[in-house]
């Protein structure tokens, strides 16, 4: 999980995805995902200011 406490991905549009493709997901890979997910987001936050812009585009991932 985040720092706050919340997801940046619903659970339910994982689980979904996972059906679809004939999975299950376990407990553990939500918060996997949120790591992964938090560390894109840094890295695009950091590439975006040294940048010298404070808008997150496509080309900061």
């Amino acid at each position: 999980m985040t720092p706050r406490g919340m997801a940046y991905m619903k659970k339910t549009e994982i689980r979904e995805f996972a059906k679809r493709k004939n999975l299950r997901v376990s407990e553990q890979f939500y918060g996997a995902m949120d790591r992964l997910v938090e560390s894109e987001l840094t890295k695009a936050a950091r590439r975006a200011s040294g940048n010298g812009r404070k808008t997150l585009k496509a080309v900061d991932l």
